[in-house]
């Protein structure tokens, strides 16, 4: 959901030449991302407790794991998609980003394990699972959900590594390339 988000609310800024406006009046382009990135983390986190009230409360999940590291990994991988949606808006014009958004977005999850495991996968192509954005940290969301393990489990730390060093290698592209 966070990479569609930002897609479009990058794209359509870019396209009514708000952000031409903003460049044009002194505003770098650092400022605009963390304005952006800002105002997204609001959407994203009351996005993740309404997914994680709905599935935990309405649909009764079980968990065996501690709340906060599954609240953790959830806002992680929100923050991810988010830094991955605004990177792909970058020297695209609108459909171009939305597209773009969507064929990396299901790319990522069919070779991350979550429309197919990651033991299916040929064994040729599953090294470049291990090192996609999704793949160590859904595992990781799952061990905590039915192993009961916890933030110093090195397989969840891993899983949390993974996505903020995505989200910040995301996040630097989108600075150094932004253009309007």
């Amino acid at each position: 959901m966070a990479v569609g988000l930002c897609v479009n609310t990058l794209l359509g800024e870019k396209t009514d030449g708000i952000l031409e406006r903003c460049t044009v009046a002194g505003v770098k382009s650092f400022e605009i991302v963390f304005a952006h990135v800002c105002s997204q983390m609001c959407i994203i986190v009351v996005q993740n407790l309404l997914l994680l009230f709905v599935g935990f409360v309405v649909f009764r999940l079980p968990s065996v794991g501690p709340v906060y590291v599954i609240v953790l990994l959830t806002l992680l991988q929100g923050t991810c998609g988010m830094a991955l949606g605004d990177n792909r808006t970058e020297g695209c014009r609108k459909e171009q980003g939305e597209m773009s958004g969507n064929t990396v977005v299901w790319l990522i999850d069919g070779l991350a394990g979550i429309l197919w495991p990651v033991e299916g996968i040929p064994m040729y192509v599953r090294w470049l699972s291990y090192i996609l954005p999704l793949t160590l940290p859904a595992e990781a969301f799952r061990s905590v959900m039915s192993k009961g393990w916890g933030f110093t489990h090195p397989s969840v730390l891993l899983g949390i590594l993974v996505s903020s060093c995505w989200t910040v290698v995301f996040l630097t592209i989108t600075v150094f390339t932004f253009r309007y």
